[in-house]
């Protein structure tokens, strides 16, 4: 089985070595590198990981994780930061990352082991973060499908069972 690929943004260099320290002992992952926002794209396109972990401090993540999302092929792993005391702000930050394009996000106090697991959630294509949040995200899509007649939702899979 082959490693994981995984690479962090930062603009903080302390955030960048803990990440990579981190990995460091893991078989199932290979650190393959750091960067800030302007080497992202060398990083992306010589490095090629298949998980790049975010650093939510840095200048506009949202953006990012947008934009990285659709360009590129790694998943994103956001590591929120959680300064705000008002857990619902926290979560609906969250939801918007994951809209945005992050496939899994995190408090930047979340447990080592919750790290580990959302990097190997996200690379087998899952979606990864509080079970409230992801929800919430699901929920609202469900709402972006008109309703047929019938009350069901007219998304992409029942367009093609249709057809």
């Amino acid at each position: 089985m082959l490693a994981i690929r995984v690479a962090a943004i930062s603009d903080r260099p302390s955030f960048l070595t803990d990440v990579q320290q981190f990995f460091a002992g893991d078989p199932g992952v290979d650190f393959v590198g750091s960067c800030t926002r302007q080497e992202l794209r060398w990083l992306l396109e010589v490095r090629r990981p298949d998980i790049l972990l975010v650093d939510g401090r840095i200048k506009r993540p949202l953006d990012l994780c947008s934009r990285v999302g659709w360009e590129c092929s790694p998943g994103i792993v956001l590591l929120a930061d959680e300064a705000t005391d008002l857990a619902e702000f926290r979560d609906l930050w969250k939801m918007v990352a994951l809209e945005a394009g992050a496939r899994g996000v995190l408090g930047r106090g979340s447990m080592a082991r919750d790290l580990v697991d959302a990097v190997r959630a996200v690379h087998d294509g899952q979606l990864w973060g509080p079970r409230a949040v992801v929800a919430g995200v699901v929920e609202r899509l469900g709402r972006s499908f008109p309703e047929t007649e019938d009350g069901e939702a007219e998304g992409p899979a029942r367009r093609y069972a249709n057809n």
